[in-house]
């Protein structure tokens, strides 16, 4: 947005936290916005249109500060009950996390195929370098490595039992 706006235009949101809930990024972006002389229009703030030019600026400038705060306190509490919520569900182990995309029990057929591939090449010793082997699955190293210890885990698992 930034790249097209000009000197006079108007961006208009229909909420602050829209723009970011991040206080010090609305500063930053509000801050930008009147280097380009772009009037901000936030459609859940009141309008203040008081003749006196000074002072509605002033006006924007508290409500903005205000609910930028409102909005990044917001947001911090969303991810506290979030991290709460998650470390009760651990607790009674109910939470699993995201679903591993390269695994043998992965939904995505694409995943199931490469994991099949690497688990072939690794348990077999048949690859040059992992680096290599990465490349030829179209995975980064990184990668190749979490399917190699969600091998490993499985093996220990197995002898586990």
């Amino acid at each position: 947005m930034f790249e097209y706006i000009r000197e006079g235009d108007i961006v208009e949101v229909v909420s602050l936290d829209r723009l970011s809930r991040d206080y010090n990024d609305i500063q930053h972006l509000v801050q930008r916005l009147k280097d380009k002389k772009v009037k901000l229009i936030v459609d859940d703030l009141p309008q203040t249109n008081t003749g006196n030019e000074l002072v509605d600026q002033f006006m924007l400038d508290m409500m903005v500060n205000l609910m930028g705060f409102v909005a990044q306190n917001e947001r911090t509490k969303i991810l506290e009950r979030q991290r709460q919520g998650i470390a009760e569900a651990k607790r009674k182990g109910v939470y699993k996390g995201r679903p591993k995309k390269y695994a043998s029990q992965s939904k995505n057929r694409e995943g199931r195929l490469v994991y099949e591939k690497v688990y072939d090449a690794i348990t077999s010793g048949n690859y040059k370098s992992k680096a290599q082997l990465a490349r030829e699955v179209g995975l980064s190293r990184q990668q190749i490595y979490r399917i190699i210890n969600q091998i490993n885990d499985q093996k220990n698992k197995l002898k586990e039992i």
